[in-house]
C-alpha cells in the first residue's frame, strides 16, 4: 500500500496559498500544480498536491531536567 496522498485545495488566492505553504510543512510533496483558476467557482483557485506525511517529532519540552 502506498503513502501516497493526493490534496486539492480550492480558495480563493491569499487563502489558498497560506493553505499550501502549511500543508508543505507537515508533508514531503513530490508534486504541486497551481494555482489554477476554478472553472465551478469563479474567484478561487485550485491547488494540487501529491507527497507523504511527514513523521511525527516527539515535542521538546521546555525547562531544564530535574
Amino acid at each position: 500500500m502506498s503513502e501516497l496522498l493526493e490534496i486539492r485545495v480550492i480558495g480563493a488566492l491569499t487563502v489558498a496559498e497560506q493553505a499550501v505553504t502549511r500543508l508543505a510543512e507537515s508533508f514531503d510533496l513530490d508534486r504541486e500544480s497551481g494555482p489554477r483558476p476554478s472553472r465551478k467557482s469563479p474567484g478561487l483557485v485550485l491547488y494540487y498536491l501529491t507527497g507523504r506525511l511527514r513523521p511525527i517529532q516527539a515535542p521538546r519540552h521546555m525547562g531544564a531536567a530535574r
